[in-house]
C-alpha cells in the first residue's frame, strides 16, 4: 500500500498551503477583517483538532478527511455566528470559511498534528497563523488607505495593496523576506565569528 504522504493531498502545495494563502490575500485586506479572520481560524482549531483525534487513525485517509471536514464545520457555525456579534461590520462570505477550515485541518491534519506534540503543535501554529493574519490585515490597511482602525497616520503610499492582486504581491514579499533574512543574518553572524 502506497504511504499517504506521497499522495495527491500531500504533493499538491495549492491543497496545502495555497488553499490558505489566497484567501488570507484576498480577505484580510484591513486590521478588522485580518482579527475577524484570526479569531475564526483559532476558534475553530482549538476546538476541532481535539475533537478530531478521536477520529481512527486506520481509517482510509480520504474517510479521515470527511470526518476532519465534517466537525469543522459543525465547530464553524457557534462559531461564525459569535464572530459575526464581535465583528459586526466584517462580511464573511466565502473567503471566512475558506480561511477557517484551513487546509492544515482537513487535508494535512495527520501531518501537522498527529502524534504527542499535536497540543503544542496547535498552539503554535494558532498563535502564529493568526498574528500574521493580524499584521498582515494591519500593513494593508496602513499601505492602502493610511488609516489604521479609523485613525489616519500618512497619505495611502500604496492604494493598490488593497486589491487581490496587491494582497498576493505583499504575501509574496514577506515570503521572500522570512526565507531571505534568516539565511542572512546568520551569515552575517558567521562572518563576525569567523572574523
Amino acid at each position: 500500500m502506497q504511504n499517504e504522504t506521497k499522495r495527491l493531498p500531500y504533493r499538491d502545495p495549492v491543497l496545502t498551503d495555497g488553499l490558505l494563502a489566497a484567501p488570507l490575500a484576498v480577505f484580510c485586506e484591513d486590521f478588522a477583517h485580518g482579527l475577524a479572520s484570526a479569531f475564526m481560524l483559532a476558534a475553530v482549531m482549538l476546538i476541532a483538532v481535539p475533537l478530531t483525534a478521536l477520529v481512527p487513525r486506520k481509517l482510509p485517509l480520504s474517510v479521515r478527511i470527511l470526518f476532519y471536514s465534517a466537525v469543522c464545520a459543525l465547530v464553524y457555525i457557534p462559531a461564525a455566528l459569535f464572530a459575526a456579534t464581535l465583528f459586526p461590520t466584517v462580511s464573511g462570505g466565502i473567503w471566512m470559511p475558506v480561511i477557517a477550515l484551513m487546509p492544515a485541518m482537513t487535508v494535512c491534519r495527520d501531518r501537522y498534528f498527529g502524534g504527542k506534540g499535536m497540543f503544542r503543535n496547535l498552539l503554535r501554529t494558532v498563535l502564529t497563523v493568526s498574528l500574521l493574519m493580524t499584521v498582515f490585515g494591519a500593513v494593508r490597511e496602513l499601505l492602502g488607505t493610511g488609516t489604521l482602525s479609523g485613525r489616519a497616520f500618512v497619505t495611502p503610499p500604496l492604494p493598490f495593496i488593497l486589491t487581490p492582486a496587491g494582497g498576493m504581491l505583499l504575501l509574496c514579499c514577506l515570503c521572500i523576506a522570512r526565507v531571505y533574512l534568516p539565511k542572512r543574518i546568520r551569515k552575517e553572524a558567521e562572518d563576525r565569528a569567523a572574523g
